[in-house]
């Protein structure tokens, strides 16, 4: 007899006989399975992998039958993820401050239509918020506030409570039990995780209509009044406006300082909890720009090697370690290491 796979025979009860966690263990996990699909040990799990190499099937059937490529999505068995046959970038129009239509711009999706992701932006708003903590608060423990050690009575003959000194915590004035100090509350988040919450925010923001592409930040002039009149018609709560790194305009800054309800980040400042927190999320096209340059781009890894490393290198020489997938998946690092030798003789 089998259940997801695990024999229950002679074999599993004799296990069970010495070591009853086994079995207990191995249907725990089984169920677990057969309830989320998604789990690691779901049944219909597909990796990163699989998922292409489906999608590039589909492709080349459809381009073997003549067909168009056109968008098409295929549900896979994984809860809530879909591939997309065709990467085709998603066009948005492009408003002026009277919301009037002046163009379209195309947006990266992988960037503006990621999976949407709860878990993932939750993540790193507890991270923001955890570094924007001052972690100063401080109070005095026992053996920090003022007063003598002394025993206030004896212990027995008074007919009191017994008592020690008068820095307990159980008297006035006396110190705090178990009293909070300085403390850092930042921690570490990888990031590439931090990179997927801007993704999936903005993903988010665009899905429910409430991101908005605005050809330029320039106004006639930096008076409150002017820009208030602007926004009169857009009959919003709040707004972000993410500008370009040298893009803001004077006349939009100076003006902007006293709206509560808007507020100005350029592109390199911006960040998931800004993008959650506002009702509305207005990119420049500039902003545009840089913010899928920032997002899709990988930094290179580079190595420095001295002497005892891999290839006998020398020390201060730097190599690329991205060459390796232009050239060959397989090729080794010793082979690397020669070729850059060889060059810099050269």
């Amino acid at each position: 007899a089998e259940y997801m796979g695990i024999p229950f025979g002679s074999k599993t009860k004799m296990l069970t006989r010495f070591r009853p966690c086994i079995t207990r263990s191995l249907f725990r996990s089984s169920t677990r399975s057969l309830h989320n699909p998604v789990s690691i040990r779901g049944q219909f799990r597909l990796s990163r992998r699989r998922l292409d190499e489906v999608t590039q099937k589909i492709r080349a059937e459809k381009l073997q039958a003549g067909e168009s490529l056109e968008a098409q999505v295929i549900e896979t068995p994984l809860s809530g993820r879909v591939v997309s046959t065709v990467d085709q970038p998603i066009r948005v129009p492009v408003v002026d401050f009277a919301l009037q239509k002046v163009g379209e711009v195309s947006l990266n999706n992988n960037i503006f239509d990621a999976t949407i992701r709860p878990d993932i932006v939750h993540r790193v708003v507890i991270w923001q918020q955890a570094k924007k903590r001052a972690g100063t608060k401080c109070t005095l423990r026992r053996n920090e506030v003022r007063g003598s050690n002394k025993k206030l009575w004896p212990q027995k003959g008074t007919g009191r409570a017994r008592m020690g000194d008068r820095r307990s915590p159980l008297w006035r004035h006396g110190g705090v039990t178990l009293a909070p100090k300085p403390r850092d509350f930042e921690f570490g988040l990888p990031v590439k995780v931090r990179k997927l919450g801007l993704k999936i925010a903005l993903s988010a923001k665009l899905k429910e209509g409430n991101l908005i592409v605005l050809n330029s930040t320039s106004i006639p002039d930096g008076k409150t009044k002017t820009l208030n009149k602007i926004f009169e018609n857009w009959n919003v709560n709040n707004m972000l406006l993410i500008h370009g790194n040298e893009e803001l305009d004077s006349n939009l800054e100076m003006a902007a300082r006293n709206l509560r309800a808007v507020d100005l980040l350029p592109q390199k400042g911006a960040n998931v909890l800004d993008v959650v927190h506002h009702q509305i999320v207005v990119l420049t096209q500039k902003a545009v720009e840089e913010l899928e340059a920032r997002l899709s781009a990988d930094k290179s890894r580079t190595v420095r090697y001295g002497v005892g490393t891999v290839g006998g290198g020398i020390p201060g020489h730097v190599i690329d370690w991205t060459k390796i997938h232009e050239t060959s998946e397989n090729v080794s690092a010793k082979s690397i290491v020669q070729e850059h030798l060889r060059q810099q003789s050269a």
